[in-house]
């Protein structure tokens, strides 16, 4: 992931209380992130900060869309997204760590970096079967020309079994010989 400043909040001196932020994730928060699956999408980000001693809640809510690649038909999409999602920073520990939606964070940390957080809840926010909507007039939002495609393959005979196959070769018959103990 290059480093942005966009999605790090510092929080070393802010009043205790609750905080307000909107953040957007673009094309170019997308891009910077290496091996993801989105490259392309605009999502905007509602996030409330409530600062309390040795501790930090943040609720963060999602709503936009991102560009993904039909499982169908591999054709490019726009897919909604929207989810809220709770993280909660202790800041009490000497040393980091990370759990689902609970982070440890030194005492002595003034800000918050929050695109590694940002990029998993976009990415858990994804259905897990990605196709076109279904549109009113048409049978699915896919490519018509790779529709057909796949409909000639599907109805193609089979294949001969692998299982007759191997029923030709001598080496398994001799194998079918074979006495276990009982």
């Amino acid at each position: 992931m290059k480093l942005s400043h966009e999605h790090i909040i510092p929080f070393s001196g802010l009043k205790d209380g609750s905080h307000e932020y909107d953040l957007a994730l673009t094309d170019t928060f997308f891009e910077a992130i290496d091996y993801s699956e989105v490259r392309k999408g605009q999502v905007a980000v509602h996030l409330t900060l409530q600062k309390r001693p040795e501790m930090l809640v943040l609720e963060i809510e999602l709503d936009g869309t991102v560009e993904l690649e039909c499982d169908r038909c591999s054709e490019m999409y726009q897919q909604a997204i929207s989810a809220e999602r709770k993280l909660v920073v202790n800041l009490n520990e000497d040393q980091f760590s990370d759990e689902d939606d609970l982070m440890t964070l030194p005492a002595s940390t003034h800000e918050l970096d929050l695109r590694h957080y940002l990029y998993e809840y976009v990415m858990l926010a994804l259905p897990s079967r990605r196709v076109h909507p279904e549109d009113p007039g048409e049978p699915n939002g896919c490519d018509p020309v790779i529709i057909q495609k796949l409909e000639e393959l599907a109805a193609q005979p089979e294949t001969p079994d692998v299982q007759d196959d191997l029923s030709d070769d001598p080496r398994w018959q001799a194998l079918k010989n074979i006495k276990f103990d009982q």
